[in-house]
């Protein structure tokens, strides 16, 4: 079981398991991420995700050495490497400006694999990976907002309960 708060003293819930209670944890790692009771996933490290990054996109340009058409560099890129740097940003996004810059190389050095030239990733119909993690968290809030609503109807239509 793990307890989340920020608070210093936090509030101890023991939770029961088939009439036992189960082991209380300081971290959890869930697909791939580390959460801590206090809720921050520091263990997702923008530094180690851009070096991983960078290796795997060196090996997509030496693989695609003698390919120098931009569309099927630009899909290799937005099929292996970013999906990796956009997993989970909706719990982890970096919020400091040396990680975002990080993760933006990444991404300046796909743009000049890309397009054979140093050049800015828009010129190539790459949002910044700033702006993608932005309208994640935008849609995220949406689709909430969206279930919330539905949970509500059904409750109304379900136990004819007047909210």
């Amino acid at each position: 079981a793990l307890n989340n708060s920020r608070k210093k003293i936090p509030t101890k819930i023991e939770y029961h398991l088939n009439r036992s209670l189960p082991a209380t944890v300081s971290e959890i790692k869930d697909l791939g991420l580390t959460v801590s009771s206090t809720l921050q996933c520091s263990t997702y490290k923008a530094d180690l995700l851009q070096s991983k990054q960078n290796v795997t996109l060196g090996l997509v340009r030496r693989v695609c050495r003698d390919n120098t058409d931009p569309d099927t560099k630009k899909l290799l890129y937005c099929s292996i490497v970013r999906p990796r740097l956009e997993y989970a940003c909706e719990l982890w996004s970096p919020y400091t400006s040396k990680h975002k810059l990080l993760l933006e190389n990444v991404q300046r050095r796909a743009a000049k694999f890309i397009l054979n030239y140093p050049g800015i990733g828009c010129l190539n119909s790459l949002l910044p990976l700033e702006y993608r993690r932005e309208i994640k968290d935008l849609v995220l809030l949406y689709n909430a907002r969206v279930l919330e609503q539905a949970i509500l109807i059904w409750v109304t239509k379900t136990f004819s309960v007047k909210l």
